[in-house]
């Protein structure tokens, strides 16, 4: 099993909305996924809940004291991908976190403030030692912020950026409202792309190689 870890510091950087994206391309792609949710809001523990009982994920609400009990848990179970979803403004847990995932992703919207506060987080991980890179969400379309964003990341702080930017979709919320991820909402959009290139960018530096079927080929079966 291979564990990925979602952390920002700092609220509304998207946290939530890329765990649940991204373990539904990985369920869509044949992997058997786990989604944690240890931010106390609970809201992906509660998105995964009101999907129909044959599409849940396994989902589990869980303490950064459970943790890694429940990352064992899921282990034994044959899961593929445990997804941790974490909370912001708690240094101790996100540190935890990192230290039991095998990779961590740190989104970051491209904005002043956010930029400025994406220091304490990296700082945090890479005190773990594990794997990290950040990735630029939410980004307005059309505009060259996010290229601007990356510049002042990699030449700031010297960390790693992802070279996949997540823009600021609407279908990425509205799929959510439901139970749904962007591959179930639109399979075709811009946004269920973005997070395909995402997912492929992570999964190859987690060594995940199964691959199971295309969400084209979901589509098409289900339709």
């Amino acid at each position: 099993m291979k564990t990925l870890a979602i952390i920002s510091q700092k609220g509304g950087s998207g946290k939530t909305t890329l765990a649940v994206h991204l373990a539904v391309c990985a369920y869509l792609r044949g992997l058997r996924v786990a989604l944690i949710d240890i931010d106390p809001q609970g809201s992906a523990y509660d998105w995964n809940e009101s999907r129909p009982d044959d599409d849940k994920l396994a989902g589990v609400k869980s303490t950064v004291a459970a943790l890694s009990a429940n990352l064992h848990k899921a282990a034994a179970a044959d899961i593929d991908l445990a997804i941790i979803d974490t909370s912001p403004h708690a240094n101790a847990e996100a540190a935890i976190a990192a230290q039991l995932a095998d990779f961590v992703l740190i989104p970051c919207r491209p904005a002043r403030f956010d930029l400025k506060a994406v220091a304490p987080t990296v700082v945090t991980v890479q005190q773990t030692h594990t794997p990290f890179s950040v990735v630029l969400n939410a980004a307005p379309q059309g505009f060259r912020i996010a290229e601007e964003a990356r510049t002042a990341l990699m030449n700031n702080s010297g960390v790693a950026v992802f070279p996949d930017v997540v823009h600021q979709y609407a279908a990425l919320a509205h799929a959510v409202i439901d139970g749904r991820s962007v591959h179930e909402y639109d399979p075709e959009s811009k946004a269920a792309d973005e997070i395909d290139a995402l997912y492929d960018n992570i999964t190859r530096l987690l060594g995940v190689t199964k691959i199971g079927k295309s969400r084209k080929s979901v589509k098409k079966a289900t339709a």
